[in-house]
């Protein structure tokens, strides 16, 4: 337990050092302020688009899409739309290279000790975790404060549902990238089987016997809660099928780095 401890702590380190907190601090931020910008800012942008258009142009299909007041519903679907962010940050900068730590030496001293593969993954996907989470935090912060000064607070207990899927979601992508650094050979190419891995998967909503099983429900439960809609699966199967995909992606991860020769 004492070495979990200090594995993670040097995770941790790790990602304050390369200034993930950071970034995912800013995606947070840029989910929340973006969708604010544009639930509130499209009449005045339509204003502006009116007022420099000659006379005589037909700017109705804007007007339906711009010209409308700014709602709750509508500030929530951007809000959703914009957590697309934070994926593409867990897939760009969520995991580290465990492939460019080999060959740099970095992971010597941990090979040399007797500890368990699957610690080092398990911290590398926690820390990973952990900073896309911040970024979310941050969002649902801006999210709710946005809301109360425009419309209503929401109910806690539905937001608090929309939050846990939409963190599920980012730990099954981060433990998706976490495998695919363990596969690869570089940054470039942990970025590209990652988000290859991504794409193939959505793939299952298409396949009957294999669209319960998509990594992807979690993402989109949160949409479903968030609206108030009957959701086609249930939480606890969602989140089963979360759990599943988490710890198979951190097996295999740690079974393929074992294989590695240092």
């Amino acid at each position: 337990m004492n070495t979990l401890g200090l594995l993670m702590r040097k995770e941790l380190l790790y990602q304050w050092r390369t200034h993930r907190l950071l970034i995912f601090l800013l995606l947070g931020i840029s989910v929340s302020l973006l969708a604010y910008s544009l639930e509130f800012g499209a009449r005045s942008l339509f204003t502006l688009i009116k007022e420099s258009t000659p006379a005589g142009v037909d700017l109705s299909v804007l007007a339906d899409l711009f010209s409308r007041p700014p709602t709750l519903v509508g500030l929530s679907q951007r809000y959703l739309e914009n957590i697309f962010l934070l994926s593409v940050g867990v897939v760009l900068i969520g995991g580290g290279g465990f492939a460019q730590e080999i060959q740099s030496g970095e992971l010597t001293p941990l090979w040399s000790r007797p500890l368990p593969r699957f610690q080092i993954v398990l911290t590398r996907w926690a820390a990973a975790t952990f900073s896309a989470f911040v970024g979310l935090f941050c969002s649902a912060i801006l999210y709710l404060l946005f809301t109360s000064l425009h419309f209503e607070t929401p109910k806690l207990l539905p937001f608090l549902q929309v939050l846990m899927c939409l963190g599920s979601s980012l730990a099954v992508y981060t433990a998706i990238v976490v495998l695919a650094s363990t596969l690869s050979r570089g940054t470039a190419m942990t970025i590209g089987i990652a988000g290859g891995g991504l794409l193939a998967t959505q793939a299952f909503a298409f396949l009957p016997f294999l669209s319960r099983l998509s990594p992807h429900h979690p993402a989109a439960l949160a949409s479903t809660l968030a609206f108030g809609l009957e959701a086609s699966l249930s939480p606890a199967w969602v989140y089963s099928v979360a759990a599943l995909w988490m710890v198979g992606c951190l097996l295999l991860a740690t079974w393929v780095l074992t294989k590695r020769e240092v």
